[in-house]
């Protein structure tokens, strides 16, 4: 991440500047997979329909788990360790199933695309201010590898720490 930061003439303001951050975008994907920002979605059924051999009435309110798609092993090996690497090299965008916490279709998230710059950006200013400063985070003595918690969103447990030190 650092290398990349540094070898950019600046912080990137285009998708065209987007693309020269490889790394810094697939933490952003990364990241999205294990912790979206919404874990369900409700939708109504217009009509009855079958789900899952279920048969769900008209007007039913169905909840969507969002964040189970992360962590489906067909999709994501290994879906509970991150893995920024399953990113790295992706020629093709990001699937439905991969942007799924930001919606689909009518109701996908205009705000997605700017938390995309936004994140690459930060993540890339970050990387350069801590090369400047002859530092790279590292997890905190004694400090275990963070584990998941699952609900109601992903997130990590209060007691990881990560400290800056000397690079």
């Amino acid at each position: 991440m650092r290398e990349e930061a540094m070898a950019a003439p600046g912080l990137p303001r285009s998708p065209e500047e987007l693309k020269r951050h490889p790394f810094a975008e697939a933490l952003f994907r990364e990241t999205l997979r294990m912790y979206p920002p919404v874990s369900w979605t409700g939708r109504q059924a217009k009509e009855d329909l079958e789900l899952h051999g279920k048969r769900i009435p008209k007007g039913t309110t169905v909840l969507v788990p969002l964040g189970a798609y992360g962590f489906d092993p067909k999709l994501f090996p290994e879906p509970d360790r991150f893995d920024v690497t399953r990113w790295m090299g992706k020629k093709v965008p990001p699937s439905a199933v991969e942007t799924a916490a930001f919606g689909g279709g009518p109701h996908f998230c205009l705000g997605y695309h700017l938390a995309w710059v936004e994140v690459v950006q930060f993540a890339t200013a970050f990387a350069r201010e801590l090369a400047r400063r002859g530092m790279k985070p590292q997890l905190a003595p004694g400090s275990a590898t963070p584990k998941l918690t699952y609900f109601p969103f992903g997130a990590p447990p209060k007691k990881t720490r990560i400290q800056l030190v000397r690079a």
